[in-house]
């Protein structure tokens, strides 16, 4: 119970009895963060520990932030002769905070949440307002994120946590000061230290920007539902990339001599001019082996090349760009070529004419180290073998 009060009138107005105003506990909304608040936080501790002691550091970050919303206001006025006209009220927040680790946050804020207003039951008038002010200090737990290795070639499935990007659920809970005041009502606030829970959801970018929208519910006397953004400083942490070892060079054997056969010169077989045969590159997409619609039409014309060349035999080699670590990249290359050979087998191309390979980061076809350069790069060639 956060404010016990006594109401009256400013000097100059018909003067009311004095009785006991307790604030509402039988709110669902509060309950209901209860509820979901202290489970979500407690696994998100239960599963911060175990990271705490993990062989991979975590980037602590300082961040600061503001969000805005609406409140619920809602003192009992039971047996005081007045009773809440409005409990709706319009409130801002300031918040300042530290990542932890990739699971737990600490938060400090400053939250103005607005005003209720009090009328007089006698005679149906509006008496005035009380100002809710709250500032506190709570823990952040973070129970779900949406980013993967997908997301971040060479990295793990938890690599949404270390760089707080991507979409995320967490819980909140901590303690903090509620202070109340008002300019035409006398009133005294018997408790202000209490508990405050709330459940939240949030979406990160690389450049340490995010947005939140959160439900608090400050004890039984308050609620906040608010949007706001945040500013994470310096950089987010990345995985160490591996490095394939280089491949130890062919073993090169003197040849034997042998006696020569007597020479047989075999039948020509049909030769195809290489040079006149014009196959199309394959572009795909960032960290992808599907094939777009216009990758689809240009294979279409690979078939149909192939078809009229019964004796044409293709590597397929598949590609990428420098993103990533090379072993990864390795075997995305090799799913690309599979990808392309799939899709001519299906159009009724031998699969002994096709052979799929992979060359990885090797052989760019452009600059890495531009996103045009790096989109060229993710590419399935041909070859007539």
């Amino acid at each position: 119970m956060a404010i016990i009060a006594a109401f009256r009138f400013t000097p100059g107005t018909p003067s009311i009895d004095e009785g006991i105003v307790n604030m509402d506990k039988s709110l669902a909304a509060s309950s209901i963060v209860e509820k979901t608040a202290i489970p979500l936080l407690t696994m998100a501790l239960a599963l911060a520990l175990p990271a705490t002691v993990s062989a991979r550091d975590f980037n602590q970050r300082i961040y600061i932030g503001g969000n805005v919303g609406l409140s619920k206001l809602k003192p009992r006025t039971t047996d005081t002769g007045f009773g809440v006209d409005d409990d709706k009220g319009t409130g801002g927040s300031l918040t300042a905070g530290y990542d932890l680790s990739k699971r737990l946050s600490i938060e400090g804020f400053f939250s103005k949440l607005g005003e209720a207003g009090i009328s007089n039951d006698q005679t149906g008038n509006h008496a005035g307002e009380i100002d809710y002010d709250y500032g506190g200090v709570s823990a952040i737990g973070y129970v779900y994120n949406n980013r993967d290795r997908s997301d971040y070639p060479g990295d793990d499935d938890d690599e949404g946590y270390y760089r707080r990007e991507g979409f995320s659920v967490y819980g909140r809970v901590g303690t903090g000061k509620l202070n109340t005041s008002s300019s035409n009502l006398v009133h005294r606030q018997r408790k202000s230290w209490d508990l405050h829970l709330g459940i939240g959801v949030e979406f990160g970018w690389s450049n340490g920007f995010a947005t939140r929208a959160e439900f608090v519910s400050f004890d039984k006397d308050a609620k906040f539902f608010s949007f706001g953004i945040i500013k994470r400083f310096g950089s987010h942490p990345t995985q160490p990339v591996s490095i394939a070892p280089p491949t130890p060079p062919a073993m090169i054997q003197k040849p034997v001599k042998q006696v020569k056969a007597p020479k047989i010169t075999p039948p020509k077989k049909p030769q195809i001019e290489a040079a006149k045969i014009e196959l199309p590159t394959i572009l795909f997409g960032f960290d992808q082996a599907s094939l777009r619609p216009e990758a689809q039409s240009k294979l279409d014309t690979v078939a149909n090349t192939l078809s009229k060349n019964r004796g044409l035999k293709l590597e397929v080699s598949g590609h990428t760009d420098s993103v990533g670590a090379a072993q990864y990249n390795e075997k995305l290359g090799l799913k690309r070529a599979k990808s392309a050979t799939r899709y001519l087998i299906d159009k009724g191309i031998e699969s002994t004419r096709l052979e799929p390979v992979s060359y990885g980061e090797r052989k760019p076809a452009a600059d890495n180290t531009t996103e045009t350069g790096r989109r060229l790069n993710r590419r399935v060639e041909f070859e007539v073998k």
